[in-house]
């Protein structure tokens, strides 16, 4: 355990940061799910709005790398075109 008074305010502001990181993690793998698992388009592309909106602000907040949120929404829209071309 911390020991001086600013180091012990570090570790409570590391914990709630890292509990708000986690469900900001958690909820956009949910949403990942959501839109992988769709069945309707119309479902399969409110739930990737949803999900790309997420990926900026978990980019924005450098909670996850630019990239790997770029990586993440091509690889899902190439997922969503082949299920549902027409």
């Amino acid at each position: 355990m911390p020991i001086h008074l600013s180091a012990k305010k570090r570790l409570k502001q590391s914990q709630k940061a890292k509990l708000r990181n986690k469900a900001i993690k958690s909820n956009l793998k949910s949403l990942i799910k959501k839109v992988k698992r769709s069945t309707d388009p119309k479902e399969a592309e409110s739930n990737f709005k949803a999900m790309q909106s997420l990926l900026d602000r978990a980019t924005r907040f450098k909670i996850i790398h630019k990239n790997k949120a770029s990586r993440q929404k091509e690889k899902l829209a190439k997922l969503i075109n082949q299920k549902f071309k027409t």
